[in-house]
């Protein structure tokens, strides 16, 4: 979850105090900047951050994956912000999370996605190097498919990762059109580089499962 607009995005899906109390998010003007971060945030912990079995992962998969609705950008946004609100969410993100764990898994590989992220974004992530995307992060295994926008994320996957579902026919009426894999919330990325091709700035990502499994990733001296 990335470069949103204030009014148009945020307040129309959450509401005016939708960032009251965040720290992951920067206002100019009319722009949101969501930041990523290098621990999972107090909110999260709180509300969302346990293990569950999984009562209905196709049920719960179509919730989010049927765009119409737009739950998906309510519970992103919630993510993103890391506020009060999010706990009006906690029953049905732990679900999601446990969902995409419980699916198959896709084989090691590439995914891409498109997104318009802000040079404040951009600068965050090279800060940090290693960090927690807070969001569920939809992406394609055809790069020609991933939305077409200022920057390209290229994700590169272990094998058989647990924090990546293949969205099959069964778990999206959109899956022709899109060919998504679905990336857990609160997943871990390694930046390995940042590249420039043409007017679309590259960025090459590592999903790091170990790190996922972490609270914090605060240097310790073990790097």
């Amino acid at each position: 979850m990335f470069k949103r607009s204030y009014k148009k995005d945020v307040v129309r899906l959450l509401g005016e105090d939708a960032l009251s109390g965040s720290s992951l998010t920067s206002r100019e003007g009319e722009t949101v900047h969501f930041l990523v971060t290098e621990k999972k945030m107090e909110n999260f912990v709180r509300h969302c951050n346990r293990i569950e079995s999984v009562l209905d992962p196709v049920k719960t998969i179509n919730e989010y994956t049927d765009h119409t609705t737009e739950h998906y950008a309510r519970i992103n946004l919630a993510l993103a912000a890391d506020t009060d609100g999010l706990a009006k969410f906690s029953d049905y993100i732990p679900q999601l999370r446990a969902a995409i764990y419980s699916k198959p898994l896709f084989d090691d590989g590439r995914v891409y996605r498109g997104v318009d992220l802000s040079p404040l974004e951009v600068s965050e992530m090279e800060r940090l190097q290693r960090f927690f995307i807070p969001s569920f992060t939809s992406t394609s295994i055809d790069s020609k498919r991933a939305y077409k926008k200022d920057t390209m994320m290229v994700i590169n996957l272990p094998y058989a990762c647990r924090n990546a579902c293949s969205i099959t026919e069964s778990l999206s009426r959109f899956h022709n059109e899109e060919r998504e894999v679905l990336l857990a919330c609160y997943s871990a990325f390694r930046l390995e580089r940042v590249e420039q091709d043409g007017t679309t700035k590259v960025l090459s990502l590592y999903l790091d499962e170990h790190l996922s499994s972490l609270d914090t990733l605060a240097h310790n001296g073990e790097w």
